[in-house]
């Protein structure tokens, strides 16, 4: 849905977007995520989408990364 023509749409790109980054273990391993990446011809404003998602993922796991290490930090200082 996210690479045919709902970029268009700020808010519904959004909501797409936070889902793939949510579900981004599930959503790679997909025929379809992996037929987008062999075939970006195919789908308009693909690579600008894909790169954007990478980001995404990229720093959601650095919050989580730093969320951990504060935990961490937290359960040790007790």
């Amino acid at each position: 849905m996210l690479f045919n023509t709902e970029w268009f749409w700020p808010d519904l790109k959004e909501m797409i977007m936070k889902y793939v980054v949510k579900k981004w273990e599930i959503v790679r391993e997909t025929d379809k995520y992996k037929e987008i990446l062999e075939k970006p011809q195919d789908y308009p404003n693909s690579k600008e989408l894909v790169e954007e998602i990478m980001e995404r993922v990229r720093e959601d796991d650095e919050r989580k990364k730093i969320s951990q290490e504060t935990t961490s930090v937290s359960v040790s200082a007790n």
